[in-house]
């Protein structure tokens, strides 16, 4: 419920709160102590000291079922709704979250319009609770700036940790875990604060020359991008502290020990939930690189029903440069003596070596051997530009090649110290750690990425306003991006991690195409297009943003097991867009019977790949982490669940923990697809011609009109329970990233 004003019930400050009116009623639980079908309540007592019923009973509501073992209840909103950074000020406290430690329901009570009356609007099942949590037995409601925070005991099957998950304050949907889903207790230390200012220089010229049956084109284009940009990712410093079993009943006091007390891990060092991390250094960087392409084509009209167009395209894009000569690179290919080398200042001459061998030819044919046929078919080569971001601004551990730990303005990893958190001890709580440092760099001769594209097709008139077309496209992706780390197995001990960007990763798509093209053809206008095809590459990206599992590999001594789908890849898409021009009804008046018209765009498309992944570490012989590690497939067993995909998508009995030496899991990149995708959308629209200049539409417009569920795709990060025993359920319990809770737009 939203108020205009703050609720008044909000304070700034502890001393504001004191001074505030007193309450007049409050709310208890009422139980049942003893072993029969007595429901407990929740009465509402007067605390008003001039009350002629002060201190009595003057309200209640008994709840729906027996055996609840009412506890620590609490508001949906209170004064941390005043946080600035989760300002929701004008949430109305009204609603009363009501847990049941022994039922694990939660009851939501709406103490208004009358609080002597109060009302359960919503009942949260316990089967609800533990499919969206994993968790049980609810125990205390604590109200915080952006959600209903309630802490659990235990899992559904009275074997496994509790934990706290989170309730949104306005729908009382139960939204995930807060091990998973929560925030910062500040604002974010990644790439923050960080600004980018670019410029990019573009001059190209064309030229036409007709002369009989030719159609000569040939043209020039320079192009220069300039960036100045700095980007102080984690220079503010990340801190992470999480339970590690100091008090099991409680893991919201259990993690404020460890705040406290400045610990990652439990006393053994084996539960390490937390962490502590930063860096330090000047960050700014102006990086520029310069491009130029030349081409010629000739459109030949062999006959009349016979064109050929062919030419030759050549490109080349620079190597990226540094006003102050501030990138570092190995000058040659990776080796134990591998040494970073500064780009520039009687160092290396580029960042990598000119690639100069771009020719891109081209070739196309269109031939018309009946009066409504076409045939066409082309072939070329296309070369693409490698942007700047994957080069500065990467998402491993270093950033880029301008902001390595080297030269004049490096970038250098900070370590935590516990004594000046706790104030044991006087100092900085980062400073400055020894080497090996981790790097970035690049493979020594990064090649242009470029695609051959072929497609054959025909198009038939098949009546008056009315066409089909079938055909294929295919293509072959050759010297594509992707990282991975060249150090795994320690080769060079004079670095740690070097995470690796370079270009030999290779992509091959195939796709049937056909399509029905309507104009005016019995009052249609529009298209229907089907599309059956198969992507597959080693690498769909040359960046893992937030962690993703497109660029870098599980293994980087086995960059073959990542052949598999691309994460785009849809085996089946159809798509249909028409409009069809109603009849005038002659029954009524002309202006109402005419301009009217009915439209409709559908969408159908089979799921696309889900990266799954394991979530835990592989610890590499050079002291990185990789996060990419997959799980084995349990032969036999489903990995995809039947049902909502809000209920459970990945079957994470179908998975088990890798056994061998290193952990690298059997399952093979991409292997599993996700839900897929339909959707209707349906309007009808009335043109009224008012004046010569002037006309009037009214239209009705229904988004996805039948209201089917659209799911994206679970998180994919699981918890492999196959051969462990647990039930299926139990298994969920313990995998938030086999769920799709959200819509496509949303994730």
């Amino acid at each position: 419920m939203g108020l205009w004003q703050p609720d008044p019930t909000f304070y700034p400050s502890p001393r504001a709160a004191i001074s505030a009116p007193r309450e007049k009623i409050a709310f208890v639980a009422l139980l049942n102590g003893e072993k029969n079908d007595r429901h407990d309540a929740l009465g509402v007592v007067d605390v008003d000291p001039t009350s002629s019923s002060y201190g009595k009973l003057v309200g209640r509501v008994d709840m729906p079922n027996a055996g609840d073992e009412l506890h620590h209840f609490g508001w949906n909103a209170c004064s941390a709704c005043l946080s600035p950074y989760a300002p929701h000020p004008h949430t109305e406290r009204r609603y009363l979250i009501v847990p049941g430690i022994r039922s694990s329901r939660i009851h939501i009570i709406d103490t208004k319009p009358n609080p002597l009356k109060p009302k359960i609007i919503k009942v949260i099942e316990p089967e609800t609770l533990a499919t969206r949590t994993g968790y049980s037995n609810p125990h205390t409601v604590h109200c915080g700036p952006s959600g209903i925070f309630v802490s659990a005991l235990g899992a559904p099957g009275g074997d496994g940790p509790g934990g706290i998950f989170i309730i949104d304050p306005e729908s009382f949907e139960i939204l995930g875990k807060w091990e998973i889903e929560r925030g910062n207790l500040g604002a974010t230390a990644y790439s923050v604060p960080r600004a980018r200012v670019s410029q990019n220089y573009q001059i190209l010229d064309n030229f036409t020359w007709i002369k009989g049956a030719h159609t000569l084109k040939f043209g020039g284009e320079f192009r220069r991008a300039w960036v100045s940009a700095f980007n102080d990712n984690l220079e503010r410093g990340l801190i992470e502290f999480g339970p590690t079993g100091l008090d099991p009943a409680d893991p919201v006091t259990d993690t404020l020990a460890n705040f406290y007390l400045g610990s990652f891990c439990d006393p053994t060092g084996t539960i390490c939930p937390g962490f502590g991390e930063g860096n330090t250094g000047n960050t700014q960087r102006t990086t520029y690189n310069n491009g130029l392409a030349f081409f010629a084509q000739d459109e030949f009209r062999i006959r009349h029903n016979l064109t050929v167009t062919y030419g030759l395209r050549w490109e080349y894009f620079g190597p990226i440069s540094e006003k102050n000569d501030l990138l570092f690179n190995f000058p040659g290919p990776f080796t134990a003596n591998s040494q970073l080398d500064q780009v520039g200042s009687g160092g290396l001459s580029g960042a990598y070596v000119r690639d100069l061998n771009n020719f891109g030819p081209r070739l196309a044919v269109a031939w018309s051997p009946l009066k409504n046929t076409v045939i066409r078919a082309g072939y070329g080569i296309y070369y693409d530009y490698v942007p700047q971001d994957l080069l500065i601004a990467n998402y491993t551990t270093v950033a880029g090649i301008a902001t390595n730990p080297a030269g004049p303005q490096p970038v250098l990893p900070l370590g935590f110290n516990q004594g000046p958190w706790t104030g044991t001890v006087s100092g900085p709580v980062f400073t400055a750690i020894g080497g090996p440092y981790p790097i970035f760099v690049t493979t020594h001769n990064l090649a242009t990425p470029y695609v051959g594209e072929w497609n054959l097709n025909v198009q038939e008139q098949v009546s008056k306003g009315a066409a089909i077309e079938i055909g294929y496209a295919g293509s072959k992706g050759t010297r594509l991006t992707r990282l991975y780390d060249a150090n795994q197995d320690d080769i060079n001990t004079n670095y740690g991690e070097v995470d690796t960007f370079s270009s030999n990763s290779s992509s091959t798509y195939n796709a049937l195409q056909v399509q029905a093209r309507f104009s005016r053809w019995h009052g249609f206008s529009g298209f229907s297009a089907y599309v059956f095809s198969k992507s597959l590459d080693g690498a769909s990206d040359g960046i893992d943003f937030n962690f993703a599992t497109a660029a870098f590999p599980q293994n980087s001594d086995d960059l073959n097991a990542e052949k598999g789908p691309s994460t785009f890849d849809a085996r089946h898409r159809w798509t249909t867009a028409l409009n069809y021009a109603v009849p005038v009804w002659g029954a009524l008046p002309e202006r109402l019977a005419e301009g009217w018209s009915w439209n409709t765009i559908v969408t159908v498309m089979s799921g696309q790949p889900i990266g799954i992944i394991t979530g835990d570490a592989i610890v590499n012989a050079d002291g990185s982490y990789n996060y990419h590690q997959r799980p084995d497939l349990l032969q036999g067993v489903n990995p995809i669940l039947s049902g909502s995909p809000a209920n459970g998508y990945i079957n994470p009995l179908a998975f088990t923990e890798p056994m061998v030496n290193p952990p690298y899991g059997d399952l093979g990149r991409d292997a599993v697809y996700g839900p897929g995708f339909w959707n209707i959308d349906f309007s009808v629209t009335k043109d009224t011609k008012l004046t010569e200049r002037l006309n009037l539409q009214l239209r009705f417009e229904a988004f996805n009109i039948f209201n089917h569920p659209q799911f994206a795709l679970p998180g994919g990060s699981i918890m492999p329970t196959g051969g462990s025993g647990l039930t299926l359920q139990q298994a969920l319990a313990q995998c938030p990233g086999c769920f799709s809770t959200q819509t496509p737009d949303v994730a």
